[in-house]
């Protein structure tokens, strides 16, 4: 599974068995299920018009296997976001199920590398931990241990939302 996720970092198109998926982050975690496990997680059943993609996963999830918010997840489990951009444009962050991306590692710090598709940076490597989530680095580290996953663009607010800050759960396919 993890090994299916890495082969497609920088991918520009996203193909399993002539089928092409859409460039997007959920959109990538389906291409990745479907090549290393033959699960397509977009089972007509958990979506609907009105759904977007992280959340039909999300759905998968919940109803085949399991939705933990344990600190330190396992290897190939689904991590869910929110409030990564602003969905429906209301300029709050009130957007639930906004991103997904696939847990790759977990170091010793608890620190949790996950690949995911971006917008700007297509399908790559960040970093959250979420025994600190407010810290981009801890103390003299010079790794990331919380990857920014979002910039508001407002006059008024700046700031850059951290992984850890963003996080909603985890997911497995499998109880």
């Amino acid at each position: 599974m993890v090994n299916t996720a890495r082969s497609f970092i920088g991918a520009e198109r996203l193909v399993v068995d002539g089928r092409r998926f859409p460039h997007d982050c959920s959109g990538f975690v389906r291409a990745v299920f479907l090549d290393a496990l033959g699960i397509d997680l977009y089972q007509v059943q958990y979506g609907s018009r009105e759904s977007n993609g992280v959340t039909i996963i999300y759905r998968y999830c919940r109803e085949n296997g399991i939705i933990h918010t344990a600190r330190t997840p396992r290897e190939g489990d689904i991590v869910f976001f929110n409030n990564t951009y602003d969905r429906n444009r209301n300029g709050r962050m009130d957007d639930s199920l906004t991103h997904v991306g696939i847990v790759e590692s977990v170091d010793r710090y608890g620190t949790v590398t996950f690949i995911h598709r971006t917008r700007v940076r297509g399908i790559t490597r960040d970093t959250m931990n979420l025994y600190h989530p407010d810290r981009y680095r801890l103390g003299n580290r010079k790794e990331v241990v919380n990857s920014s996953l979002r910039v508001v663009r407002s006059p008024a607010d700046r700031r850059p939302y951290l992984a850890g800050q963003l996080f909603d759960s985890f997911g497995s396919v499998f109880r």
